[in-house]
């Protein structure tokens, strides 16, 4: 790693490569109180461990014990391998995020940012999170070219529990969505239960649990890549997150189960979604808003699949909104993408959005009980997407399509929206 905050005064030459001198010099506390542990009284909180250089941000994470605070000094820092946080570390910088008139972050002062930048030879996520580990105050940013992801929080074996939160921090993801043998790529914050190896050992990390919380934060995606992933590739295997007040460029890339090859069955992702703005960043609007789906097999040319079944995605939004994208909310129950892959059938997907706002160029609601990739192939049988939109305001005339099965194959595949089109349009603006 090298060096950050560079300071002219102090820049010296090594070899090939200029390492900067961070101005202020660190120190590493962590302090107990020793004699109220003695006596059965709680230990005084750990003072905070602040850094001012890459080794030491290494080495204060690695020593860390949970309740403890690192917190990294303004200025940038070129990581050239991947962080991972501890359980129960918060790991911060100095930096102030920025809001709008709506209370929407903008992006970090220009005084006292911390930035944390991946090498282009980093591989994996940049920052990992472990179980009630959090990040506050930093600027985490990826570099153009590296197939990787920002932020992740993940299963880290059977039946894990990790539950995370990132507060006022800006995240940028320089990379297109991308699928590699690893898992997805190109996503700001991924959230997964992992099948680590395709079917081949370490087995799937079965009845897991991640969730995140995240709020007043700002993900970037300039080149088109998603803000939010969450997948779970494992079975009975639970994903929750809560966004609030965010910006989320890339928006949100979701699936309740996908089967990577082992069958993935009674696996669910919950999103509760306030006051979030989901733009498109890219130069040209990307395609989907929301990219949902309760149940598909994982799009891996050449790969057999097992079946993926009774998986379950809700979402839960108010007060949201949706711009810029080619597409505002892209919907399927089940999703086929190979001939290869076996059924995927009875999952269900619920949406349930009061006050959403959607502004797109193409159509605001893409709707399908069932999609197939395949022709000819449907999906599979029973899969469900239920829509309740309440105060909703759309884009006016736009191709939007329902559909209760893309193939009109299959058996029981459907679209479910409450009520009649009265109904629909007296509780809704402009969505035709």
């Amino acid at each position: 790693m090298r060096n950050g905050n560079p300071d002219p005064k102090s820049t010296c030459q090594d070899g090939p490569k200029k390492i900067h001198r961070q101005r202020t010099s660190f120190k590493l506390a962590a302090v107990f109180v020793a004699a109220a542990a003695v006596f059965g009284q709680p230990a005084a909180a750990l003072a905070d461990v602040v850094v001012g250089d890459s080794a030491s941000l290494v080495a204060a994470l690695s020593e860390s014990q949970p309740g403890a605070r690192i917190v990294v000094l303004a200025g940038s820092y070129e990581l050239d391998e991947a962080l991972y946080v501890p359980d129960g570390v918060t790991l911060a910088g100095e930096g102030a995020m920025q809001f709008d008139s709506a209370n929407l972050p903008i992006g970090m002062a220009a005084a006292g940012r911390t930035v944390l930048k991946a090498a282009t030879w980093l591989t994996g996520g940049v920052v990992t999170l472990g179980d009630g580990a959090g990040l506050q105050g930093l600027v985490i940013e990826d570099t153009e070219g590296r197939a990787g992801n920002v932020v992740v929080i993940s299963s880290r074996s059977e039946g894990d529990s990790v539950a995370a939160w990132i507060s006022q921090c800006e995240i940028v993801n320089a990379s297109p969505v991308g699928v590699s043998p690893g898992g997805p790529t190109g996503r700001g914050v991924l959230l997964v239960t992992r099948n680590p190896n395709l079917g081949a050992a370490p087995s799937p990390h079965e009845n897991a649990a991640v969730s995140l919380t995240m709020n007043q934060s700002l993900v970037r995606a300039p080149l088109a890549g998603s803000g939010v992933m969450a997948v779970n590739f494992a079975a009975h295997s639970r994903i929750t997150v809560f966004l609030t007040g965010n910006v989320i460029g890339g928006g949100l890339d979701m699936a309740g189960g996908v089967s990577r090859p082992d069958e993935v069955t009674d696996s669910s992702v919950t999103l509760e979604s306030s006051r979030n703005l989901f733009r498109s960043d890219s130069p040209l609007p990307s395609p989907f808003g929301w990219n949902i789906v309760a149940g598909t097999d994982a799009p891996v040319p050449g790969l057999a699949v097992d079946a993926t079944h009774a998986n379950r995605l809700s979402i839960g939004s108010t007060h949201d909104r949706i711009e810029g994208f080619a597409n505002g909310i892209y919907a399927q129950g089940g999703r086929r993408n190979s001939p290869l892959a076996n059924e995927v059938s009875m999952n269900e997907l619920d949406i349930r959005a009061s006050d959403l706002v959607l502004q797109t160029t193409a159509g605001d609601l893409l709707l399908f009980g069932d999609y197939s990739y395949v022709p000819g192939m449907p999906a599979g049988d029973g899969n469900v997407v239920r829509v309740v939109l309440r105060g909703a305001a759309g884009s006016g005339l736009r191709a939007n399509r329902y559909e209760h099965s893309l193939t009109h194959l299959g058996g029981g595949n459907k679209l479910v929206l409450p009520g009649n089109a009265d109904a629909f349009r007296q509780a809704n603006r402009n969505i035709l």
